[in-house]
């Protein structure tokens, strides 16, 4: 059986769009403005909270897609893996071919 390229092309697909989905949601947030010094010292805090609480959104969908990639490099690794066990087989039985080949010529060379 081949190497399951649609499967990784399908894999490569959702990568991308998990990726682009990521960058839009990144590049659309809501941004807040850096404190102002003069401003309330509470008002500050609660400015830095905010940051807070968007970094760490942020840092959540980045561990999500980078559990996405995980995965994903998990199941080409694991059919490069079968293809790879595939192909040895594949050079022994040809190995035994080109042998058994190789003693029929011989065998009826000398029998002649």
């Amino acid at each position: 059986m081949a190497l399951p390229v649609g499967e990784i092309l399908s894999l490569a697909n959702v990568l991308v769009d998990v990726s682009g989905r990521l960058m839009k949601s990144y590049k659309n947030r809501k941004r807040i403005a850096a404190p102002d010094p003069n401003a309330d010292p509470k008002d500050q805090v609660h400015s830095l909270v905010e940051q807070l609480h968007q970094l760490e959104a942020v840092q959540e969908k980045q561990a999500e897609l980078i559990l996405q990639l995980t995965e994903q490099m998990q199941s080409v690794t694991q059919a490069l893996a079968v293809q790879d066990q595939r192909t040895r087989r594949a050079n022994w039985a040809l190995a035994a071919a080109l042998i058994a080949l190789g003693v029929s010529v011989v065998v009826g060379w000398v029998t002649r």
